[in-house]
C-alpha cells in the first residue's frame, strides 16, 4: 500500500483494519457459497 502513495498514521491500527475487512469478506463469500449449494 505504501508504494500506492497512501499513508497511514497508526500502521498497527491499520493492519487490524484491513484483516478484519479481509475475514469479512471471506465469510460474506462463505455465507453466499453456502446458499448457492443449497438452492441447488
Amino acid at each position: 500500500m505504501k508504494s500506492r502513495g497512501i499513508l497511514f498514521t497508526n500502521e498497527e491500527k491499520s493492519k487490524e483494519n484491513l484483516l478484519d475487512i479481509g475475514y469479512f469478506r471471506l465469510g460474506f463469500t462463505v455465507f453466499h457459497l453456502k446458499e448457492l449449494i443449497l438452492i441447488k
